[in-house]
């Protein structure tokens, strides 16, 4: 939820950090909707971005489906608890 007053200064630092690789931020807001979370993450990965950040919606979601995409994930903030993909 971009409404989270957590996310503006988060997102201009990736905003930042992104442009001085040259690189393009795209926004999607999945207002905690796990259904929608995974729509994003499927059409980011159908239109051939390089990769997501995700603040994963829900930490009981499993994000193995993107592993055999060969889709570059990274967590942050929020992070999957379960399956492949866990915090270190």
């Amino acid at each position: 939820d971009i409404t989270n007053p957590f996310y503006p200064e988060m997102l201009r630092e990736i905003e930042m950090a992104a442009r001085a690789r040259d690189h393009s931020v795209l926004l999607c807001d999945s207002n905690n909707d796990p259904a929608q979370e995974r729509r994003h993450l499927e059409a980011l990965y159908g239109r051939r971005v390089d990769g997501a950040l995700v603040a994963c919606v829900d930490s009981k979601v499993s994000y193995d489906w993107l592993e055999p995409l060969g889709f570059p994930v990274v967590f942050f903030e929020r992070y999957p608890f379960s399956g492949r993909y866990q915090a270190i």
